[in-house]
């Protein structure tokens, strides 16, 4: 109602620049709301992106762009796993490479994660996924991996948890698989890692932590991604998101008729780069 409202205070285009599917559930009545009003959609990840695959919108549309597969994109994800492992300390007390570590989800910055832990010297790094591919891939990269059901039978082993699922993969066999007191890192929102029961359970009590069974387990950052925090929004490597947001801003402008006069990606390119090295 929120949305509606605000459209029917003006005549002017629409672009809707999602980040995470927050509007799939609504792009298609909005499609037939707004007509050729709605000039531009436009996701910035891969979870997002797989949201609106569900909606007509997707299929019978080329006003929908992403930019979620993009190899820009690529680049942005290692450096956010680099960026989230840098500041982690911050708020983890005892952050050891002893303690053993749980990854849910072995995509493209799950992956990254992995490998960012090992150069750290991590000592035991497990991946869980329901992706069988995903999980061959980790087991292949030389990284233990679990299935979700072999995940039910381990109690209190994980001192650390990332969890980047996109699909509520994280719930109470995760955190019974956790020791008392351990943490949980959520990379993307805890809306899309947290199943409902643990939603329930978090958004009921303090958001710095759980209590689940008994146990407390620790919620970094109240549920939001450290790469996106004050602490490290000035983190040089961040500038890797300009790259990404040149691609946004260039989407943006061609939607509403304008032609690109030359190449920001060649006068940009090395000056980022520098900064980010």
């Amino acid at each position: 109602m929120e949305i509606k409202g605000i459209m029917a205070e003006t005549a002017l285009p629409v672009i809707i620049f999602d980040i995470g599917g927050y509007f799939a559930p609504y792009v298609d009545e909005l499609s037939v709301l707004l007509g050729r009003r709605l000039i531009l959609v436009l996701e910035d990840t891969a979870n997002g992106h797989e949201k609106y695959r569900n909606t007509d919108y997707f299929g019978r549309s080329n006003r929908f762009k992403s930019v979620a597969y993009d190899s820009y994109k690529m680049a942005e994800n290692v450096m956010v796993a680099n960026v989230i492992l840098s500041h982690l300390p911050s708020y983890v007390q005892g952050w050891s490479e002893y303690k053993a570590v749980l990854v849910v989800g072995y995509g493209r910055i799950g992956r990254s994660l992995c490998f960012g832990l090992k150069r750290q010297g991590f000592k035991r790094i497990v991946v869980v996924d329901s992706d069988r591919g995903r999980l061959f891939m980790a087991a292949t990269e030389e990284f233990e991996v679990l299935t979700p059901l072999e995940l039910k039978s381990c109690r209190d082993i994980f001192h650390y948890c990332f969890s980047m699922s996109g699909q509520h993969g994280t719930n109470k066999v995760v955190v019974n698989a956790m020791c008392e007191n351990g943490y949980i890192c959520v990379v993307t929102s805890y809306d899309d890692e947290f199943d409902s029961e643990l939603i329930k359970i978090y958004e009921s009590g303090d958001t710095s932590k759980v209590h689940v069974d008994g146990k407390k387990i620790n919620i970094v950052n109240g549920g939001r991604p450290i790469n996106l925090s004050v602490c490290a929004a000035f983190d040089a490597r961040n500038l890797s998101l300009h790259f990404i947001f040149g691609r946004i801003l260039s989407s943006f402008l061609v939607s509403l008729g304008m032609k690109s006069s030359g190449s920001w990606e060649e006068e940009a390119f090395f000056d980022i780069l520098s900064e980010i090295r």
